[in-house]
């Protein structure tokens, strides 16, 4: 349920969201934070783990945890890979 209400949340702004970025999103919202693996294992099949996450980046909804300077968007470092972890603003 909450995955249509966020997908089509999503589709307000975004051309085509796919159900994954929604699944992912979703997982987030309900953990605070999401892995790499974690993504890897809620993409559907065809779908590109780093082209979810690079999307949910580009749109400011999950950013990486790990920054280089502050916890200000633009110093937060996406480097999509096992062991990095995601969190919704």
């Amino acid at each position: 349920m909450e995955e249509e209400l966020i997908r089509k949340a999503l589709s307000t702004f975004m051309e085509n969201p796919t159900p994954s970025i929604a699944r992912v999103l979703a997982a987030a919202l309900r953990t605070g934070r999401v892995s790499y693996e974690d993504v890897s294992n809620l993409v559907e099949t065809g779908d590109d783990t780093e082209e979810v996450l690079f999307s949910a980046y580009s749109w400011r909804l999950l950013l990486p945890t790990r920054t280089s300077k502050s916890m200000a968007w633009e110093d937060r470092i996406l480097a999509p890979g096992p062991g990095e972890a995601y969190e919704m603003p």
